[in-house]
Parts: structure tokens; C-alpha cells; sequence
């Protein structure tokens, strides 16, 4: 298989939109028309609830890594790092959603699973932690795709391999522009995982 096909193939995993199928099975709700619009795990989970928005999750992590798997199968070395990159962009821009999609979060975090697991480590960890803090999905999501890059720099990853985690945090940040603009304004709202019995 080529590397052409290899990178079309995990386009359209990528490209599979499981937030939609998730919503219209569990609630028969389009997602694209309810709460902020985005076909992610974070607005399945505000709109449709936490079940369906854990299923999401995992399942566009999963496509992620199984994308960049198949293709270690037929392409080598620092190549895969071009299907983890047409994953991504498939989960972003998917021709299933008219090219939109989600924000690429999750299927980043597969991608980075499958590579090596350590990336996989720090992006949640830097995550978890902003969470952990501010409640926000958005800031976190952001803190995360940009300080990863950095935090790979410090361990003295190559150039080569940095080209790439850094394109994969550049997609991320740009699908969260009107997260941006709503933090600046304070606008951007918090989740509650665990609330409080009255």
C-alpha cells in the first residue's frame, strides 16, 4: 500500500463522526444544532450527558489509534506521523459533516497513544491538570496542545518528530478560535463533573 493510500485510508477513519452517530443513537438529536454546535465529546457530553459523551471519547481516541496502527503495517518509521496527521484532519474536516467536524482533541490523543505512549502521558497529564484548576475543557485542551510541543523540545525530541507534534497542536489550537475569544471575554463555560445533592 502506498503512502497516498495509507494517508487517504486514515482520512476517512479520521473523518468518521462518532459524536453525531453517538447522538442520534442514544437521543435522536442532531448535535450539529445543540449546544455549541461542535460534533466533540464535550458538547455530547453537555447535550446528550456524560454516558454518551465517555463513549465519544473513547471511541475517536480508538479511531486515532487504530489509524496510525494500520498504517505501521504498511509504512515505515516517521512516515506514520503523516497518517496520525490525516487522522486528525479527518476528525476535524470530516466530508460525512459538509468537512466539519470536531476539534481534534481526542483523535490527537490516539494518534499520540500509538506513536509513544509517554506523548500520550504528558498531553493528559498537562490537561488534567489546567482542568484540575479552572474547570474549563477548552483551556485545558489549549494549555495542553501548546505546552506538549515544549515539553518534547525539553526532552530533546528531533526536529522531525517536533515538525509534526506541533502541527498537530497548531490544528487544535485554531478549531478552539472561538474558545479563545470567548476565555478573553470570560465567557467560556465550566464543567461540573460531580455536583453536589441539594
Amino acid at each position: 500500500m502506498k503512502i497516498i493510500e495509507v494517508v487517504v485510508f486514515s482520512y476517512l477513519i479520521g473523518s468518521i463522526p462518532f459524536a453525531y452517530i453517538v447522538s442520534k443513537l442514544f437521543s435522536r438529536v442532531d448535535i450539529r444544532a445543540k449546544g455549541s454546535g461542535n460534533a466533540g465529546a464535550t458538547n455530547v457530553l453537555r447535550v446528550v450527558g456524560p454516558f454518551a459523551g465517555v463513549v465519544v471519547l473513547l471511541l475517536d481516541i480508538l479511531k486515532g489509534l487504530a489509524a496510525v496502527k494500520l498504517a505501521a503495517l504498511f509504512i515505515d518509521g516517521r512516515l506514520i506521523y503523516l497518517a496520525g496527521l490525516a487522522v486528525i484532519s479527518g476528525h476535524c474536516w470530516s466530508p460525512f459533516l459538509k468537512f466539519k467536524g470536531g476539534k481534534g482533541v481526542a483523535a490527537a490523543l490516539g494518534v499520540l497513544l500509538a506513536i509513544k505512549p509517554v506523548y500520550f502521558f504528558y498531553a493528559v497529564l498537562i490537561w488534567l491538570i489546567v482542568f484540575s484548576m479552572f474547570k474549563i475543557v477548552s483551556l485545558a485542551s489549549i494549555t495542553s496542545a501548546l505546552f506538549l510541543p515544549l515539553a518534547l523540545i525539553l526532552k530533546g525530541e528531533i526536529p522531525s518528530v517536533l515538525i509534526f507534534i506541533t502541527l498537530y497542536s497548531g490544528i487544535i489550537i485554531s478549531r478552539h478560535n472561538q474558545n479563545i475569544v470567548k476565555l478573553i471575554r470570560g465567557e467560556e463555560r465550566k464543567i461540573q463533573l460531580l455536583k453536589r445533592r441539594k
